[in-house]
């Protein structure tokens, strides 16, 4: 369940002037979702926690700041 949702950073930066950070999480090496800090932690959570790792013994997950053009 991977998601890049367009950046609501992006939005909010726009309405209130002020700077909100995105970021890419990638999940095994691979693209996982893009979003602010609050959907990295979504995205984690929802794999780690609810989801339980898919029965997975091991994942790797990487967060990297992410500056939309």
């Amino acid at each position: 369940m991977s998601g890049i949702r367009k950046p609501v950073s992006q939005l909010i930066n726009v309405l209130t002037g002020k700077d909100v950070d995105t970021y890419k999480c990638y999940l095994n090496g691979s693209l996982y979702g893009i979003g602010d800090l609050e959907y990295m932690n979504e995205l984690f959570r929802d794999y780690v926690v609810i989801c339980e790792m898919y029965g997975k013994t091991k994942c790797e997950f990487r967060i990297v700041r992410y500056e939309a053009k």
